[in-house]
């Protein structure tokens, strides 16, 4: 008798594990008519900081979209992390409601196809330094309206945590850093399988590359990575899934005007 009650005990709690599973993954989005904040399962646990990815979705209408942004938690009344927050949560509904306002204008053109549009935190590389006071993330952004391809490109955002304003190449280098960094891409690009540029198909590209410094990059304790999305660097066929260039602090010491 004893077994035959811990049997059943055992099959209920699986039961309601299951049930708990099957609410938390298919539960409560999709039956929403209106763009909606929800709390995703990403997060991302630093020093003094935790980030909780949030989202707008909406998969009511004829397209599906999703665009996800970064939250401090516990923020207080009245901070900078208080004020981010807004700001985050601000600028990608901007993206969300631009979007979706795109789309619209765009109904005829594209009726009847399957679009999709989906602005993604890369939570994983997220950098915040409580030291140096700043923080860096990268969203991968990526739009398919039914063509013959989507297009992806990147988004990024590093910020000092105590002001809150957004820093820029500008912020951080001093003197002829452009050109040094310019010279370094241009260089890796040429002699690593950084890209597909080196593609025998694709080698005539190289002779027409002139490197632009990206308007995205990701900050690390190691240096700086350049992100260039699809076009940026070459066709389609070259660069459709983006492109990372690293470039280490070690090159850029006689340039750097801020730590991070």
């Amino acid at each position: 008798m004893e077994k035959k009650h811990k049997t059943i005990l055992t099959l209920l709690v699986l039961f309601l594990l299951g049930s708990a599973i099957y609410f938390l993954t298919y539960g409560g989005n999709r039956k929403e008519q209106t763009p909606i904040t929800a709390t995703s399962t990403a997060t991302t646990t630093v020093t003094t900081f935790e980030i909780k990815t949030e989202y707008f979705s909406d998969s009511s209408s004829e397209y599906d979209a999703l665009v996800e942004y970064p939250q401090f938690v516990g923020a207080k009344s009245g901070t900078v992390e208080e004020r981010m927050n807004a700001q985050f949560k601000k600028e990608s509904k901007a993206v969300y409601e631009q979007t979706a306002t795109e789309l619209a204008d765009a109904a005829s053109a594209i009726a009847g196809r399957d679009i999709i549009f989906q602005r993604k935190l890369q939570s994983d590389k997220t950098y915040i330094n409580n030291e140096t006071s700043v923080m860096s993330l990268v969203y991968s952004q990526y739009i398919d309206t039914g063509g013959a391809h989507g297009t992806f490109l990147y988004v990024s955002q590093s910020v000092d945590l105590k002001t809150g304003k957004k820093l820029m190449l500008s912020d951080l280098f001093k003197g002829d850093y452009e050109s040094v960094l310019r010279k370094e891409i241009d260089k890796q690009i040429r002699s690593a399988a950084t890209t597909c540029l080196r593609c025998d198909s694709l080698a005539d590209e190289l002779s027409n590359l002139n490197v632009q410094l990206p308007d995205h990059f990701l900050l690390s304790d190691q240096g700086i990575t350049f992100l260039f999305g699809a076009y940026e660097l070459g066709s389609y066929a070259a660069t459709a899934s983006g492109q990372e260039v690293f470039v280490h602090k070690d090159l850029l010491n006689e340039y750097i005007l801020r730590a991070w």
